[in-house]
């Protein structure tokens, strides 16, 4: 018998927000994604960033689109 935790271990999460620092200001800003996050049931989110990150500047996490591009490219 299977309990509904374990099921859950066994599915793959997508992640459901993209975390990115912006570069520049004005017309020329950019952002770059240094991670991802997903969304806990508590409504807390969990960070990944990608490789190790020396982070200097605040970071945006915006939610990910699903039907298309991520917001805020």
């Amino acid at each position: 018998m299977t309990t509904k935790k374990a099921a859950s271990k066994k599915e793959t999460r997508v992640p459901t927000h993209a975390v990115k620092v912006k570069h520049e200001n004005g017309s020329s800003a950019n952002y770059e994604q240094i991670g991802v996050a997903w969304e806990n049931e508590n409504g807390g989110l969990f960070v990944k960033f990608y490789g190790t990150q020396v982070i200097a500047k605040p970071v945006s996490i915006f939610p990910i689109n699903r039907e298309g591009a991520d917001a805020k490219e």
